[in-house]
């Protein structure tokens, strides 16, 4: 299902829900930044549901191959799903996660570690949310 709202109408939405849920423009932690993620994506994705099916599917994919390792915080590397699902769902699908946009050279990279934090690298495979609907 595809929700037919105009831009005008998306913002007003997006505005009162940030409101009703005091997140700010600019979040302060991850938990705001989860919020902001997914008032983003109920108000702006073309098909919101497969987003947040996408933000489970990158949160599992992530957070099990940290926890298998001595870090504490993870850099994404989403190329190749974003090359095959698109930018936009895999940026919100990111943000959904706790992850933010980080300058790294002339690369923008994805990570939810504050400041310069020592960071493992999580590839994001083309094929992740097949292999996800697979599983589960």
């Amino acid at each position: 299902m595809q929700i037919n709202l105009n831009r005008a109408l998306r913002a007003k939405l997006q505005t009162v829900m940030m409101d009703a849920l005091g997140v700010g423009t600019e979040p302060t932690d991850a938990e705001e930044l989860m919020l902001s993620g997914f008032i983003e994506t109920f108000c702006w994705a073309d098909y919101p549901g497969e987003t947040f099916e996408l933000a489970r599917a990158l949160d599992a994919h992530i957070y099990s191959a940290l926890h298998r390792s001595d870090f504490r915080f993870v850099t994404v590397d989403a190329c190749e799903l974003r090359d095959a699902l698109g930018a936009n769902s895999v940026n919100m699908a990111l943000r959904m996660c706790g992850m933010r946009p980080r300058q790294r050279g002339s690369r923008i990279v994805w990570s939810d570690a504050p400041g310069n934090e020592p960071t493992m690298t999580v590839t994001l495979p083309a094929d992740l949310l097949d292999r996800w609907n697979e599983d589960v």
